[in-house]
């Protein structure tokens, strides 16, 4: 089967699948895992931060204690990078949303081809762990990243499905989209 998408992903397709490339190793794990929009999994983690960068200042005024003082500065200075990680993704799914061109994924007997202007990736059917569906994407996991991720929209799902029951590899097939509200 060949698939050839012309048009872009959307916002929360690009969004999904940063967050399960940021956690490859705890879904490679435990593949039947809620994936979330990355974006607003950094936020949540900036808000957290935030909070216990403030409870550790009030302790530091309370208490006048040095170690106070140092988990504060190491706080201000995590959750600074964590901004800054947060922007850079935030400008990263800006320019994958106004890429062009035609990416084209393909299943054969010998495993997956992944084809755009600007790489070209093979992922063998032995060296894939899971194909995992999300609410947005379907994510091929490989047991060992080599050349890069391959993602491929969500509405593609029935494709992949008769694909993979046509080449015998139903097994790779993760359907994690009752983790989602209809």
């Amino acid at each position: 089967m060949r698939l050839e998408v012309k048009e872009r992903g959307s916002k929360e397709y690009y969004d999904e699948f940063l967050y399960v490339v940021s956690r490859y190793k705890k879904f490679k794990k435990n593949p039947r895992r809620k994936a979330y929009q990355f974006t607003k999994y950094l936020i949540y983690y900036n808000i957290f931060v935030f909070f216990v960068l403030l409870l550790n200042f009030y302790f530091y005024l309370d208490t006048k204690e040095t170690i106070f003082m140092f988990m504060t500065g190491a706080l201000t200075v995590i959750l600074l990078i964590q901004i800054v990680y947060l922007f850079v993704c935030i400008k990263r799914i800006k320019m994958l949303l106004k890429t062009k061109g035609v990416r084209i994924v393909e299943f054969n007997e010998d495993g997956i081809e992944y084809i755009d202007d600007d790489k070209n990736i093979r992922v063998k059917w032995e060296d894939i762990k899971y194909i995992i569906l999300n609410k947005y994407t379907i994510s091929i996991l490989p047991k060992i990243v080599v050349n890069g991720f391959i993602s491929i929209n969500a509405k593609y799902k029935d494709e992949i499905i008769d694909t993979l029951e046509k080449y015998n590899k139903k097994d790779l097939f993760i359907d994690n989209s009752n983790y989602y509200k209809k």
